[in-house]
Order: C-alpha cells, then structure tokens, then sequence
C-alpha cells in the first residue's frame, strides 16, 4: 500500500472504448495496479511565469517603440 508520484509524465491518447490512457514513460507499480492521473500543477505555474515573461517582453518593446517614435517626432518639429 505505498503511493509514488511520478511527475514529468505524458499523457499521449486515451482510448475511452478500452478504458486506456497512453503514457510516455515509466509508470511504477504492478500490472492491473490503480493509477490516478492528475493535472500537472508545476506545469501550470511554468505556463504563468512564461505568460507573465512574455508580457513584460511586449510591454518592454512597446514602450521603446513609442520612445523612438516621440523622439522622431520631436526631430521634425525642430526642423
């Protein structure tokens, strides 16, 4: 009666008329054992700080594109 994580997993295909889920990798246990598969919350949280990364990237170059242009305005003006 031992419970093992496994993390890193990949879930492949479910097949729901054979009741299988295909998995890439190692998963421990006996043959006909219980295995419960759950959501990946490290992935989840990955997923954020790279969706959190990209935005402050956008934001960062928006921002000097309308410096550049502010500035090219301003050289216009003064000509």
């Amino acid at each position: 009666n031992e419970h093992i994580t496994v993390q890193g997993l990949l879930v492949v295909d479910v097949v729901p008329e054979e009741r299988v889920i295909l998995v890439k990798g190692s998963v421990p246990g006996w043959n006909r054992g219980t295995v419960y598969v759950y959501h990946s919350t490290i992935a989840n949280r990955r997923k954020k700080q790279l969706k959190t990364k990209r935005e402050m990237y956008i934001v960062e170059n928006l921002l000097k594109v309308e410096e550049g242009k502010q500035g090219e305005q301003t050289q216009q003006e003064s000509n």
